[in-house]
């Protein structure tokens, strides 16, 4: 928000085929399907968690989120940047509603 976007919503949710919450996003703005999330060291660090997480952000890439992953190494100008940038992206050509 200090960087200019508005309050982005928490625990978004992504439906399944059966119509109910799948996986939560941590943060994002949903009317243009970007979503910021943090990922710990238990992403890593486990094998288990890593692989459901390629699961995870292929489906929440298949489902039209524009999906950004955050570690601890990324510099906040990097994480306001790539937000700016699909920000930019998703105003110029908005997604279809339904």
């Amino acid at each position: 928000m200090d960087a200019g976007f508005p309050r982005p919503r928490t625990q978004i949710p992504v439906l399944g085929a059966n119509g109910r919450a799948r996986y939560f996003l941590d943060m994002g703005w949903e009317e243009l399907m970007i979503a910021v999330e943090y990922d710990g060291e238990h992403h890593r660090t486990s094998r288990d968690t890593y692989t459901n997480d390629l699961t995870r952000s292929d489906y929440i890439r298949d489902a039209g989120w524009w999906h950004i992953r955050v570690v601890a190494g990324h510099r906040p100008a990097e994480v306001i940047e790539k937000t700016r940038r699909a920000w930019s992206l998703r105003q110029i050509a908005p997604l279809p509603r339904s």
